[in-house]
């Protein structure tokens, strides 16, 4: 396999998501109270890797902004008014 060794030891690719077995083992263990620093260590995944799986898993996904029609009025103003501007300005 190509790809990347994190400081767990474990090979990946970057950019490709973990297996699926992978990430139900990581919400079995959590959900049986194991510490994401314990599921971690166990699965050789980094603590930000174990903590996004238990977020998008556990807790429903991340929390999509919603835009409403007043809000998105506003940003083609600005926009407008200064074409340049990066949506973290906004």
């Amino acid at each position: 396999m190509v790809g990347k060794r994190n400081r767990l030891g474990r090979v990946y690719e970057p950019g490709k998501a973990l297996s699926e077995p992978l990430r139900e083992e990581i919400i079995e263990m959590y959900s049986e109270g194991f510490s994401v620093t314990e599921i971690s260590n166990d699965v050789r995944v980094t603590v930000p890797g174990v903590n996004v799986m238990h977020i998008t898993f556990c807790h429903g996904g991340s929390d999509a902004d919603v835009v409403t029609e007043d809000v998105l009025r506003c940003i083609k103003i600005w926009k407008f008014q200064r074409p340049s501007i990066y949506a973290r300005g906004i």
